[in-house]
């Protein structure tokens, strides 16, 4: 599925006699790739032929013993590697040729392309069976390839399509000599097409056809390998997805196969034969993902075209972008390499790395889609009030000022992603915000409420449905308000006088009115009073009076009306499960933290004891773990750790609190799924967990528009 540089070879020119008899070029340098990397983690060669591994995911899968899994985004030293001089990622496993001509597997072995005669896939690596004198690898969807040092070119693992080039479409759990080729002194395979390239220069292919990746002319399906018509003068080749690409000695390109994004640059929609791609020239070698395409040329300087969804082009923009073009900031790369995953990688002379595209797992090293230890929030200090939503967070400054970070949860092209803060002009005079599932909410100092996002539901309380408003609106008829909560569709507001106020969608009752309307403007919820504190979940109302007693309405029950929750008392402060939609909790007086699911009204409430903490004055629960906030403005957790919620990364989970290290000074926390955002009494807020979005707003992005530099020292 990933396809990445299969070779790289300078075309020399020698000056014989007549008669003289010349090895070709080609054979003069071995086929090899220090640089790969796939969907979710990077290989890079480093000092001694030992092999780096960039990413996060289990340790198994990127050739690591399970108790050395990456940490995403940090390189980590493969255990007992060293000697290898090749590396290449398949969609299921990755291959390591060493310099003694072996080879070695590790991954998942589905299909046998691990190569030693059985699919067991074992933890550690192991060796390729019978293979030996190995000079170049490929590894692919379910299946490899080698070039031995005579030439000739063995497979092994999936043959669906006759990808092994054995005259048969039978799987092979060790490797089987590739039909008829000799002299071959590189290999590269797409998706389930495999291509070969000769030392006198012509490409040979086999397997699936069904969109010409075989550039004979036709769509026949071929388990013995052909050549590539008219093709000759090749140095380099690329097989990726459903496509293929070449590059000759005059330094063109040439495509042919399957023409998703216009990779071939001809606006067909697929080649039988090769086509030289218009634009770019003085190329030295090619990788290729199916979608889009690296090109390196001998200037040092990287040009991109195809599909670019997730920055691929690494030119700072997004959106399908054709014609090939230059990588800005790139100089003297020596080496590229591109993922169906989405992210691409270049490595310059100097040793330095460089990523964009897709960062999901960590795999360019530039950055984590999770923060595993508390990390400051570039840029934002002087923060007052801050919560978190499902892809965004937003804060407040003392200065009233908004500032917004993460990405769309409304999916409107007009909010892009955003990785660190940035302010939203067009509100001021804020002191508190509250995020709900579909819409945001903004309570200013002069204790009016103003609402942005979804409003279909009359979740703005503007007075009316609404599709949707990035500019603020304000709830109608609202003054004196303390504080504002926010569940799915519906909203609710805290006025100095100790009354609920609530609106929006109301098909639980979860407004508390009464009724089961939706309401398009502020309602007073019956029959509460000195209420100090509010929550909304799903579509579940809470409160929390000062006489210790909590309140409920809505929910899988639909009581339209506020009920006791019986068996609480002397509670100081109530939250809602950010990931449960009928799951609360409540921290007593004595220390004591309480969780519950609804029984309904006049039913004593299924109270699960959590671990006690004395001193609890804040509690967040994501999911799987739970955050406790002291009054000495310390920060404790206790459950799972899945995304780094519990900040602290060598932690997989723990049945007691435990402190966050080096969080002080705090004053308030909040959180949503798997993230956790606590701020400091000095205004400086800290952030861990989970951040596919960029939403944790440390300046790290799972999403590179421009090549960003691995933040990395001399490490290879």
């Amino acid at each position: 599925m990933l396809k990445l540089i299969s070779f790289t070879a300078l075309l020399t020119v020698s000056f014989l006699g007549a008669g003289a008899q010349a090895e070709s070029p080609l054979k003069r340098r071995p086929a090899r790739t220090e640089l790969a990397t796939g969907d979710q983690f990077s290989l890079r060669i480093g000092e001694g032929g030992s092999i780096w591994v960039l990413g996060g995911l289990e340790g198994y899968q990127a050739g690591l013993w399970p108790q050395y899994d990456v940490a995403p985004g940090t390189p980590t030293r493969m255990p007992e590697m060293t000697g290898a001089v090749s590396v290449s990622i398949g969609q299921f496993h990755s291959l390591a040729l060493l310099a003694n001509g072996t080879v070695q597997a590790w991954g998942a072995n589905f299909y046998g392309c691990f190569g030693t005669g059985s699919t067991d896939s074992p933890k550690e690596r192991v060796q390729v069976a019978r293979l030996t004198d190995v000079v170049s690898i490929a590894a692919s969807s379910g299946y490899s390839l080698a070039v031995r040092k005579d030439g000739t070119v063995f497979a092994w693992g999936l043959n669906s399509s006759g990808q092994l080039g054995d005259g048969t479409t039978q799987q092979s759990l060790a490797p089987v000599q590739v039909v008829g080729l000799t002299d071959v002194v590189a290999v590269s395979a797409g998706n389930a097409h495999s291509l070969a390239l000769k030392a006198d220069g012509t490409v040979w292919a086999w397997g699936n056809n069904q969109w010409g990746a075989l550039g004979d002319g036709t769509t026949q399906q071929r388990t013995t390998p052909v050549q590539v018509a008219g093709l000759t003068d090749v140095v380099a080749i690329a097989g990726g997805g459903l496509s293929s690409m070449a590059v000759r000695a005059d330094g063109t390109v040439w495509g042919w196969g399957a023409n998703q994004s216009n990779i071939l640059g001809d606006n067909s929609v697929n080649q039988l034969l090769a086509t030289r791609v218009v634009g770019v020239e003085g190329v030295k070698t090619v990788a290729v993902d199916g979608i889009h395409v690296l090109a390196l040329k001998h200037d040092g300087t990287v040009w991109s075209w195809g599909d670019n969804t997730q920055g691929l082009r690494g030119n700072g923009t997004q959106g399908l972008i054709t014609p090939p073009s230059q990588v800005p900031g790139l100089r003297d790369v020596k080496a590229v390499a591109v993922s169906l995953g989405g992210g691409s990688l270049a490595l310059e002379r100097d040793g330095t790395l460089w990523g964009w595209g897709l960062n999901f797992t960590g795999a360019l090293g530039t950055g984590s889609d999770r923060q595993r230890l508390p990390t400051q929030i570039a840029g934002l200090t002087r923060a007052s009030d801050v919560d978190a939503g499902y892809g965004h967070s937003v804060a407040v400054r003392t200065d009233g000022s908004v500032w917004t970070w993460g990405s769309s949860q409304w999916g409107f092209d007009a909010v892009p992603e955003q990785a660190t803060p940035a302010p939203k002009t067009d509100i001021q005079g804020v002191a508190k915000v509250a995020i709900g599932e579909s819409h945001t909410l903004a309570l200013k100092k002069d204790g009016t409420v103003w609402a942005w996002g979804y409003g279909y539901m009359g979740q703005l309380g503007n007075g009316e449905p609404i599709d949707f408003s990035l500019t603020p609106l304000r709830a109608q008829g609202l003054t004196d308000v303390v504080a504002v909560a926010a569940g799915n569709q519906h909203s609710l507001a805290l006025k100095q006088d100790g009354t609920v106020w609530g609106w929006g969608t109301n098909y639980s009752g979860q407004v508390g009115d009464g009724t089961y309307m939706d309401q398009y403007t502020p309602v007073q919820v019956p029959g509460l009073d000195q209420v100090v504190s509010i929550r909304a979940s799903w579509d579940t109302s809470i409160a929390l009076r000062s006489d210790g007693t909590v309140w409920l309405w809505g929910g899988m029950y639909g009581t339209g009306e506020p009920y006791q929750v019986e068996g609480l008392d002397h509670i100081v402060a109530i939250e809602t499960d950010t990931g449960t939609l009928d799951a609360y909790l409540a921290v007593g007086s004595d220390g004591t933290i309480w969780e519950w699911t609804e029984q309904g009204p006049y039913i004593p409430a299924a109270l699960h004891a959590l671990p006690p903490l004395s001193g609890v004055v804040g509690l967040v629960k994501n999911t799987n773990s739970y955050v406790a906030l002291r009054t000495d403005g310390t920060v404790w957790t206790v459950g799972r750790n899945w995304g780094g919620e519990l900040g602290i990364p060598w932690l997989e989970s723990t049945e007691n609190w435990v402190r966050v290290p080096g969080v002080t000074g705090v004053v308030s926390v909040a959180g949503a799924h798997g993230r956790v955002h606590a701020l400091r009494a000095n205004g400086t807020a800290l952030t861990w967990g989970f951040n596919l979005y960029g939403q944790v707003g440390s300046g790290v992005s799972p999403l590179h528009l421009r090549p960003t530099r691995v933040p990395l020292s001399r490490w290879w």
